[in-house]
């Protein structure tokens, strides 16, 4: 959040998506007191006015306006559509990263991960450059290319120069009106100069949640150097809740030597449906053990749960949990309860 001030006006830059109608700000004042109140609840669809009064009770009026940041990419019931850079993107859209150092301070794909775990993603926060060379130049940051001698065919590059590393970030926001399990990302890949000898091959591609450090996830599918359309289907780490943001970072390391360019071009990103595997129970045997009576089994998978239920006396008959029991995969001894009358009768149930 920012805000900028000007004489006695404020004006406050919020995020995309946030419900400006209900806010309550908080501020701090020294000697003098404020009229409405710190946390008080306003609708900044349009300015709000805070009146100050001094010591002396002098008053000065300041008015507040919040207004909206441009969206990021927006992905939708059916996807964000084809992005071809056509113009130049929002700062809230794409961004990149110098990232400085030397060029031999990474040295294998272990290195560049564990870099990329430090990273917050409200600082990688620089515009991208612009450039009309072809094939394309080397920079110490991420940019699109016109296209100007290229056919025509604006694309975003990337080709380190007098750094550590280049990062390239989207911003993505869910605009499905539900939470999203997987994300599909497909993109034009192509590597203009190649020939050069790199400690960390190609892009490396990354997703977070959060934008936090340590929150960073591998794409390997999309982390070569071979040119060609790439497309994964990413099963994420926890759902993607509606109306909030998530990352994806590409990352070049800067070579020892002259290095490699690459170019990423007709991005999209979609809800990907990612079949969730059903658990099924094998091998069921009953049998007496001390007194009691123990079920063996196997489960196909592990993060299971098996519940053991039992029923009522009387009609209508109902069942109820009685034990529960992890079964973490594989074969396993589960040892009924006893009971009186009910207990001749048991009901598992499988789940997660």
């Amino acid at each position: 959040m920012a805000a900028a001030t000007s004489g006695t006006n404020i004006t406050i830059t919020v995020p995309y998506g946030t419900d400006v109608t209900d806010l309550a700000p908080t501020y701090t004042i020294c000697g003098a007191s404020c009229d409405p109140p710190p946390g008080s609840h306003h609708n900044f669809t349009s300015p709000v006015h805070y009146i100050v009064t001094a010591s002396d009770s002098s008053t000065k009026d300041f008015a507040v306006t919040v207004t909206v940041s441009a969206p990021p990419i927006l992905v939708g019931a059916s996807g964000s559509g084809s992005l071809t850079f056509d113009t130049v993107p929002t700062i809230q859209e794409w961004s990149t990263l110098n990232v400085g150092g030397a060029a031999a301070d990474i040295a294998d794909a272990a290195g560049l991960d564990s870099m990329v775990q430090t990273y917050l993603a409200a600082n990688i926060s620089t515009a991208l450059g612009s450039s009309g060379f072809w094939p394309p130049g080397a920079n110490n940051i991420a940019r699109r290319n016109t296209g100007a001698n290229n056919g025509g065919n604006p694309m975003l590059q990337l080709r380190p120069s007098s750094t550590k590393a280049v990062v390239l970030m989207a911003r993505l926001f869910n605009e499905s009106g539900g939470g999203i399990n997987g994300l599909t990302i497909s993109y034009n890949f192509d590597a203009p100069v190649t020939g050069n000898a790199e400690e960390v091959p190609g892009l490396r591609v990354y997703y977070s949640l959060t934008g936090l450090a340590n929150s960073w996830t591998v794409i390997p599918t999309l982390c070569t150097a071979t040119a060609g359309t790439l497309t994964a289907n990413v099963t994420l780490s926890s759902p993607w809740a509606n109306a909030n943001a998530m990352y994806v970072l590409w990352v070049v390391d800067n070579n020892a030597a002259t290095d490699n360019a690459y170019t990423i071009d007709d991005v999209s990103f979609a809800a990907a449906t990612i079949p969730v595997p059903i658990p099924t129970l094998s091998g069921i045997t009953v049998g007496p053990e001390a007194g009691q009576f123990t079920v063996q089994l196997s489960t196909d998978s592990a993060g299971n749960v098996v519940t053991v239920m039992t029923p009522s006396l009387t009609p209508p008959i109902v069942w109820t949990p009685v034990q529960t029991n992890a079964v973490p995969g594989g074969a396993v001894s589960i040892t009924l309860p006893q009971g009186t009358g009910q207990a001749a009768f048991f009901k598992l149930m499988l789940g997660q």
